[in-house]
């Protein structure tokens, strides 16, 4: 059996945890490099020195769950077209066709990422 795979991508406060976990609880595995940040009490503490080590797991996570033929969804901000790269590369080694979301909602944000890196990460973003 093909997984299926969709990777969603937006600036924070655009939908894309909310969407994820809609289609998670449809039976997709729902990863993110912010998982890495969420304490066990369920608090979230991001720390800028560990995003790399974040996104390693997360991608280490994708391949375990690919290789198993799960459906998979993906919710990370993707503001460069590179960020995607290891997701695309590893669904075409598995053969599959990942579908692209890109969120533009306002919702909550979430992880408390300020107006000023939200401005940051708008300024760098790079459309498909």
């Amino acid at each position: 059996m093909t997984s299926s795979v969709i990777l969603i991508r937006g600036l924070p406060g655009s939908g894309k945890s909310t969407l994820a976990k809609l289609l998670a609880s449809n039976g997709f595995i729902h990863l993110e490099a912010d998982d890495y940040f969420l304490l066990p009490d369920g608090s979230y503490k991001f720390d800028p020195a560990k995003l790399q080590e974040a996104h390693r797991i997360c991608q280490k996570s994708f391949v375990h769950f690919l290789g198993g033929g799960r459906n998979i969804v993906v919710s990370n901000t993707f503001t460069k077209k590179w960020e995607l790269q290891f997701y695309l590369d590893t669904c075409e080694v598995h053969g599959i066709r990942p579908q692209i979301i890109t969120c533009e909602g306002k919702f909550e944000n979430i992880h408390g990422v300020t107006e000023d890196k939200i401005a940051q990460m708008r300024a760098r973003w790079e459309p498909l």
